[in-house]
């Protein structure tokens, strides 16, 4: 595992995951992959084609999501109990997820709901199962378009949400810095596996 790039709010490791369990986990998906749903967008972007993905859900505890929870968890120093259920997502050529924030917005109409299974994402850890594709690089927009080239076994981390003392009282903001997309495949396929985690215990 190596430190390659850091900031006071994300860094980027390689070689967190071996290749093999990388290929595990894209061969283990591979048959449980749904459409993703269009309702993503940010409120007042028309949501069509706005993500553009298949994904499916690995039960919590099993065994094939283990390696990415220790992971995961040893990088963020969260407890795994904050964690959602693992999401494995595949981009085919073309296919992208254009500008969001992983943290639930205020002005989503589910924005309550969500909050009552673990509170808001604070944090976010992305993991790269391939390399053998062109494109989808994550770009952060505003960080001068910084683009996180895919690698096998490369892991990004960020916070989604900054804690700010106000009046000696903790309080955590949005991170604005931290939207983000993941650019457009221009040959072969994608596949990540995604880690959001929330404030408190997640029962999702």
């Amino acid at each position: 595992m190596e430190l390659v790039l850091e900031s006071n709010w994300f860094k980027v490791y390689d070689n967190v995951l071996s290749g093999e369990y990388c290929d595990k986990l894209i061969d283990f998906s591979t048959g449980l992959l749904f459409k993703q749903p269009l309702d993503s967008a940010p409120k007042g972007h028309y949501s069509k084609n706005y993500r553009t993905s298949n994904q499916c859900f690995l039960q919590k505890d099993s065994d094939i999501v283990n390696d990415l929870d220790t992971a995961a968890e040893y990088l963020t120093k969260i407890n795994r109990e904050n964690f959602e259920s693992t999401s494995i997502i595949r981009y085919q050529e073309g296919q992208e997820y254009k500008p969001h924030n992983d943290f639930f917005n205020k002005e989503s109409p589910h924005y309550n709901r969500m909050l009552q299974s673990g509170g808001n994402r604070i944090a976010t850890a992305l993991f790269y199962l391939n390399d053998n594709f062109g494109g989808g690089e994550t770009q952060f927009i505003m960080c001068d378009e910084l683009n996180i080239v895919p690698k096998k076994g490369r892991c990004v981390i960020w916070h989604n949400l900054l804690e700010q003392m106000v009046f000696g009282k903790r309080k955590l903001i949005e991170n604005k810095a931290s939207y983000h997309s993941g650019l457009p495949v221009l040959s072969g396929e994608k596949w990540i596996a995604t880690k959001w985690i929330r404030e408190n215990k997640c029962t999702l």
